[in-house]
């Protein structure tokens, strides 16, 4: 973002431009283009009436209302400074965006917004706001648009936990705006990522400091993020998930320590089979940046987890799981070897159909030999009592 300079005066021509109804008026049109013709900058207030957004009820699309787009589009073809001040709840769809060159989120803002406005326009005051919810390209993107609002009354939350950035990172999707995301009159720049430790118990607690400066040349304050990827975990996560930022005011040239302290709960997730929250043991990568697709930095941190996991196995759990602790492994292999199948499921999964192998559920396996088929639920039943109710990983 550029900033043009503080200025002490200025002549300023108003037009309204268009109606909060969204009707074209072609004489409020005619003359908002005509005041933008004879300026050195068009800035244009648009956003949401109270017909397309307020409390009590859903938006039917997240499109600016068209007569304004229309006086967007008009006055772009006579003045090449557009500048957009914005008025609205919530994210928007900007199809005009290569119309204008600036754009400022006004937000629903409150009896001082003129004057604050004013300030940041005419370069008094460095914006320094960062979005806290991603913009879409359009509606269709979003994660709940094929399940909302439901039907005969019921909406299924079927994003899960994947909404917002959660969603739009995992899938690797192109945004218009990120979610963290903001522009400034100034620079910064983001070095010397540490950690406290490289190999850490999740009771003891992780420091992550950054280096940030201001390189540019005027005064202003950024918003550290910082994010943390789960390497590998039982459960389908999200690319990444905010665990801390902090906003720190550095004049230019200025550099300052951002800190942050992590605990047990930030590596955390909630599994909703042992309905309790579980830390694993494992890889996490610490990322600090200046959004979620912004990362300036890296380091992956090593957490071993003080939490008894409970893997609970059933006849639907695949034999990739049965495999995967010392006792559920030697239970079942036990049951095979009773049963005369050992040997051959011992060669199943060092051949090249392993991954195949490995990948169906527990109680297919049993049907490799039609022996077995038709005894298959009570070969089961035997290893799962085995088995209890459950193996501590």
């Amino acid at each position: 973002m550029k900033r043009c300079g503080v200025f002490e005066t200025a002549h300023i021509s108003y037009a309204a431009g268009y109606l909060k109804k969204d009707v074209m008026d072609e004489s409020l049109l005619a003359e908002a283009v005509l005041a933008a013709q004879t300026s050195d900058v068009a800035v244009l207030f648009l956003g949401l009436p109270d017909q397309m957004e307020s409390e009590g009820y859903d938006r039917a699309h997240l499109r600016l209302p068209e007569n304004q787009v229309v006086l967007l589009k008009e006055i772009s073809k006579v003045n090449d400074n557009v500048v957009v001040v914005l008025s609205n709840g919530s994210a928007i769809e900007m199809p005009w965006i290569d119309h204008v060159n600036a754009i400022l989120e006004g937000w629903l803002t409150g009896q001082a917004s003129g004057s604050a406005v004013v300030d940041i326009l005419f370069g008094k005051t460095n914006p320094s706001g960062k979005l806290q919810e991603t913009f879409a390209f359009q509606l269709e993107d979003n994660p709940s648009y094929l399940n909302f609002p439901g039907v005969y009354g019921k909406v299924e939350y079927k994003e899960s936990i994947f909404v917002g950035y959660r969603y739009y990172d995992k899938k690797k999707m192109n945004v218009l705006f990120p979610f963290g995301y903001g522009l400034s009159y100034t620079t910064f720049d983001y070095s010397n990522l540490r950690l406290s430790g490289d190999s850490i118990k999740d009771v003891d607690g992780l420091t992550v400091e950054v280096d940030v400066e201001n390189i540019g040349d005027v005064d202003g304050s950024e918003i550290a993020q910082l994010y943390i990827h789960d390497l590998q975990a039982r459960l389908i996560r999200p690319e990444q998930e905010l665990k801390g930022f902090d906003k720190i005011q550095l004049k230019s040239g200025e550099k300052r320590t951002v800190r942050f302290h992590l605990e047990k709960r930030d590596y955390s997730y909630y599994n909703p089979h042992l309905k309790r929250w579980v830390m694993e043991s494992g890889e996490f990568e610490i990322r600090v940046g200046k959004s979620s697709r912004d990362i300036c930095l890296k380091q992956i941190v090593t957490v071993e987890s003080t939490d008894q996991v409970e893997l609970v196995l059933t006849g639907d759990s695949t034999v990739k799981d049965w495999l995967s602790t010392p006792t559920s492994r030697q239970a079942l292999f036990d049951i095979l070897a009773e049963e005369g199948m050992k040997e051959q499921i011992e060669h199943a999964l060092q051949g090249e159909h392993a991954p195949m192998v490995k990948g169906m559920p527990l109680q297919k396996l049993f049907y490799f030999d039609p022996n077995k088929a038709e005894k298959a639920d009570q070969i089961l039943q035997k290893l799962l009592t085995m088995m209890k109710k459950g193996v501590t990983a």
